[in-house]
């Protein structure tokens, strides 16, 4: 009757034979069963199969049949066995061998065996991607697995996890090093029930996961956390034993307290120190009632008596309404809170000489502006008398005493202009308007209206690309260009008709300008003096002038945060460089 069940037969009128039986097993297995039964009556071999039969109600059932024969005169009289249903079973197995092809780790049996001897079977998942090995090679050589694990140095800590679990009869759980056969170094998790047989096998039901990209990240978290010093910390509110809490090894660290110390949340409050107190209690309690989270600096004392600066930060979890947990990070700050007041009491030191810097630069402003007033007063006088001399007595002076005059009156004008360019240098890096869009093309036209007698008399050519409008100051840039415009005029050369080439290159952080002549050239020698304020390399009677234009040039440049530099040949020309920043 069972099987007439199974089959979804009427045992009253349907009358099985071995046809139909064979019959009723699914196509792809029906041929299986058919050797199977035919070679039991031929040799007597029973048999033990699982396999798919549909009913007569077109239903797919996974059952069992067992198959003994009886023999008389080595004719085979008698088959018989039994026939069990494992649809259940089989279901079951078959959603654990898709969850073992999806994990990255392996499911198996191992097995204990009573002689002392072990073996593996039933294995799925990626076997060869985590052991090296087929499925095939381990069940026929487990000791492929062993070697390897032993080869990661650890088969004592895994034989030990596995026998503590068969003597306390509880789950094994172990984390060990394992080398693949190509050398490679992997970290695995083992997972296993122990189950004890009758026959006293014991069977463990297991998963080994790779867990190695995890284990690389919680190392590096580590590292990370050592590195930073920084710890955490956790409390539960449900379920809570008082006000015991979790503190991660960094904290304990932290803190300077033993491994052994259980931590609390009023005793972790005792720890902080003056307004710092305070200020934890309020903001746990906070955090607590009303879910407000917190980031404090704060001062406390170590179980070992140092002062320590930390930084807590606190948060929650919320569930059905009701906080269920507060956690947050934990970390050592006293080196930058030191370096933090260090850098505030530098910085007040700036100031206060930023500050004096300011009063003296003033100061000396102020002394320029009266001396030259006061220098020039006694050159006037100079002037004035020699004027007065040469005009009064002059019919009754020599030649040389002319030649005096002249000397005296001539210098009394070369003091008054270096003075003059003086004041001139000592104003060039103080601005008082504010920064502008310029259009250089104007600038350019400026000076050509302003130098226009002098580019008529040497009958020079000024030519330029089209230049751009730059974000700065408009008095340093008209001095800059004006200033590198007259040297390329003055050094010119004799019997040559002077020509300007102004180009303006665009970079991706700044414009930089060239300014090419065809003059007298500079010798490389000299390409730093003439920087130089008052430094000169030709006699006044050649080219006059005192040698501030390219000192004032270089300042003005240097004070836009650029760069200034000349390429020359001597008697060919020369190339003047600088650069102007395009960061507003």
């Amino acid at each position: 009757d069972e099987v007439h069940q199974l089959h979804e037969t009427d045992p009253k009128s349907y009358v099985p034979n071995l046809g139909d039986s064979i019959n009723f097993y699914r196509a792809d297995f029906r041929q299986i069963v058919q050797l199977i039964v035919e070679k039991c009556i031929s040799t007597g071999e029973p048999f033990d199969f699982e396999a798919v039969l549909v009913t007569a109600k077109k239903k797919e059932l996974w059952v069992r049949a067992i198959g003994n024969t009886e023999f008389a005169d080595a004719v085979c009289k008698r088959i018989y066995g039994s026939f069990q249903d494992i649809n259940d079973r089989k279901e079951s197995e078959n959603r654990l061998l898709s969850l073992s092809e999806n994990l990255p780790g392996i499911v198996y049996q191992y097995l204990i065996h009573p002689d002392g001897t072990d073996s593996i079977r039933n294995i799925s998942g990626a076997v060869e991607q985590v052991w090296g090995f087929t499925a095939n090679e381990v069940v026929e050589n487990l000791n492929l697995v062993w070697d390897q694990i032993k080869a990661g140095g650890e088969f004592e800590v895994v034989k030990a996890s596995v026998l503590k679990a068969v003597q306390s009869k509880s789950r094994w759980n172990c984390r060990l090093k394992y080398v693949l056969p190509s050398g490679e170094l992997r970290t695995l998790l083992g997972i296993g029930t122990p189950i004890f047989l009758t026959d006293g096998t014991i069977l463990f039901n297991s998963i080994t996961l790779d867990i190695t990209k995890e284990a690389k990240n919680e190392e590096l978290l580590s590292q990370a956390s050592e590195m930073s010093r920084i710890g955490s910390w956790e409390l539960n509110l449900i379920n809570q034993d008082g006000d015991s809490m979790y503190w991660s090894p960094m904290v304990k660290e932290i803190l300077e307290v033993e491994d052994s110390y259980n931590p609390t949340l009023t005793g972790g409050i005792e720890f902080y120190i003056g307004e710092s107190n305070q200020r934890i209690q309020n903001a746990v309690n906070t955090l607590i009632n009303e879910g407000l989270e917190f980031d404090e600096e704060l001062l406390l004392l170590t179980g070992k008596g140092h002062e320590r600066w930390i930084r807590s930060i606190g948060k929650s979890e919320m569930a059905n309404n009701k906080r269920t947990k507060i956690y947050g990070s934990f970390q050592d700050i006293s080196e930058q809170k030191q370096m933090s007041i260090k850098l505030s009491e530098l910085n007040n030191s700036l100031q206060h000489h930023t500050l004096e810097l300011v009063l003296s630069n003033e100061e000396l402003e102020q002394f320029a502006f009266v001396t030259s007033h006061d220098l020039q007063e006694p050159l006037r006088m100079i002037s004035s008398f020699m004027d007065i001399l040469q005009r009064k007595y002059g019919n009754q002076l020599d030649e040389k005493a002319h030649q005096y005059i002249h000397f005296a009156t001539d210098g009394a004008k070369r003091m008054k202009q270096i003075i003059l360019d003086l004041l001139d240098y000592s104003r060039s890096n103080k601005l008082t308007e504010g920064k502008a869009a310029i259009d250089m093309n104007e600038v350019l036209s400026e000076f050509k209206q302003l130098r226009r007698k002098l580019i008529s008399e040497k009958s020079a050519l000024i030519k330029n690309n089209n230049l751009p409008i730059l974000f700065t100051y408009k008095a340093a840039i008209t001095q800059i260009l004006h200033c590198l415009l007259d040297n390329a005029l003055k050094y010119s050369k004799e019997g040559t008709l002077p020509i300007v080439d102004i180009n303006a290159e665009e970079n991706e952080n700044e414009w930089k300008f060239s300014i090419r002549d065809n003059g007298i050239g500079i010798d490389p020698q000299f390409f730093n003096k003439i920087f130089i304020i008052f430094q000169r390399l030709h006699n006044k009677e050649e080219y006059p002038g005192t040698g501030i234009g390219l000192s004032i040039a270089k300042r003005h440049v240097e004070f836009l945060r650029g760069r200034i530099w000349l390429e020359s040949i001597p008697g060919e020309g020369s190339i003047f460089y600088f650069t102007i920043s395009k960061i507003k």
